[in-house]
């Protein structure tokens, strides 16, 4: 009797060890997506930014963007790791020069995980970004507006704050005359 108790208690032990190692597939996708998305980080794009080398550091942003599609390709519904990549390429192409590119990129973002609100509100701020910096605020306004209608209310997370005021504040600064 004690030893058929015995072993029943080590299967018991042997079955909930293995149901707490076993993770359901979109977990295991969101740790790996986790994983390769820090590692991404870690590899090309922190070295990229300290090369003093040009080549090396296009060499190392191209290992990145070539990254990042492989993970957003991989796994496209590990939040936010996937919307975090999809930013990180848009980035990459408007280092690139490829401004068309780089908004059809952050333009994906919002379509794909619209309820991903800090991912779309960086994406959104991003794109509003690059066209304000290129001086073309007609343009980056609708983004600064869609920032603005969406996440401007009482209650958000700390930090979206901060973006919606510098979308109300280029608002209203595109919406000024001129200088003289």
């Amino acid at each position: 009797m004690r030893v058929a108790f015995a072993f029943a208690m080590v299967l018991l032990a042997a079955c909930l060890i293995a149901a707490c190692a076993t993770r359901a597939p979109q977990e295991d996708a969101q740790a790996k997506a986790r994983y390769e998305y820090n590692r991404i980080v870690r590899t090309y794009q922190i070295p990229a930014s300290e090369s003093t080398n040009e080549v090396e550091r296009a060499l190392l942003l191209h290992q990145a963007f070539t990254a990042y599609a492989a993970l957003i390709t991989n796994y496209p519904t590990a939040r936010p790791w996937a919307a975090m990549s999809l930013r990180a390429v848009a980035a990459l192409h408007a280092e690139r020069g490829d401004w068309k590119k780089a908004l059809e990129t952050y333009d994906i973002v919002p379509a794909l995980y619209p309820d991903d609100d800090w991912e779309v509100i960086q994406a959104w701020r991003g794109a509003g970004d690059l066209l304000w910096s290129a001086r073309m605020p007609a343009l980056a306004v609708e983004y600064y507006r869609q920032i603005v209608e969406r996440f401007d209310r009482p209650g958000m997370p700390p930090g979206f704050d901060a973006h919606v005021r510098i979308a109300r504040d280029r608002l209203r600064e595109a919406a000024a005359p001129p200088p003289r």
